[in-house]
């Protein structure tokens, strides 16, 4: 009797420790599945879908959209296999999706060699044109210093289109969904990068007064280029947008602790630059300045 005791003592541990063992499994397959949730929609999205709530559309009355593409890639599609453009295109995309962790925006997609930002939604966030711009001169200049791969010699000419305006946000389909943006401010983003240069900047007006409302600490270099005949739109004042005097360079903070923080490095820097300011103004009146 003793000896049926101990060995059910004994089988008993280990059915524990066998179903401890698949409960650290479940949990890290669950993780994983949720990770890669989030690597299609937002994490807002992700978190009703979970409870199983239905995701409405949504209207948001001020965003700030980003659109890039390569100017001449059908050009170096067609001199290389698609097995290498695959590559390339993996390797800038995956340096953009690093240093777009440091700014409070949200990737919408990519189509081909086109790459889609946004900030202020999902979440509101009323800095959003000076988060993109810092983060459309962050990108143009990591882009002049990649080397594609199987043609190193080569520097890849990015265009980029900014526009701020409202738009409409929701998920779309059940198989694959997206989570997808409407209105005529994205229509204007992508004509503000269609009619751009290569290298440049290309932002509307409503983008211009945005960033300047918004920017407080932060300097950008804005310039007129004058009225641009849009399609769609007529004759539109456009701007460059040329640089920001607080860049921070995403390659630099990529090994850094700030990566998957939640505060962005745009109010990092406005928050230690305020204090500067306010300790400044301090000393400054301490002085009797």
């Amino acid at each position: 009797m003793l000896i049926n005791w101990h060995f059910f003592l004994h089988d008993t541990a280990e059915f524990a420790k066998a179903l401890s063992t698949k409960t650290d499994e479940l949990k890290k397959q669950k993780k994983r599945a949720q990770l890669l949730l989030l690597q299609i929609l937002p994490e807002p999205v992700c978190d009703r879908l979970q409870l199983g709530l239905g995701v409405p559309a949504e209207q948001f009355d001020r965003v700030t959209i980003y659109f890039s593409d390569i100017v001449g890639f059908t050009n170096i599609a067609a001199s290389r296999t698609p097995m290498e453009i695959i590559e390339l295109l993996n390797a800038l995309y995956s340096l953009f999706d690093h240093c777009i962790d440091l700014y409070n925006v949200y990737k919408v997609e990519t189509i081909g060699d086109a790459y889609m930002v946004v900030s202020g939604l999902p979440i509101r966030y009323e800095r959003h044109a000076a988060e993109i711009g810092c983060m459309a001169v962050d990108l143009l200049r990591q882009v002049q210093g990649f080397r594609p791969p199987h043609i190193p010699e080569q520097t890849l000419a990015l265009r980029i289109g900014l526009n701020t305006g409202p738009c409409v946000a929701g998920v779309v389909g059940i198989k694959m969904p997206r989570y997808c943006l409407f209105g005529d401010t994205v229509n204007t983003a992508s004509r503000m990068e269609s009619t751009g240069q290569a290298f440049r900047i290309h932002i509307s007006e409503a983008t211009k007064i945005a960033i300047e409302d918004s920017a407080q600490l932060i300097n950008y270099k804005i310039v007129p280029r004058g009225k641009v005949s849009v399609k769609g739109k007529g004759s539109m004042q456009t701007y460059w947008l040329e640089d920001c005097n607080m860049l921070h360079s995403c390659q630099k903070e990529m090994v850094g602790s700030a990566v998957g923080s939640s505060v962005s490095w745009f109010d990092r820097e406005l928050q230690n630059n305020g204090s500067q300011l306010e300790s400044s103004q301090e000393w400054e009146g301490a002085q009797g300045i």
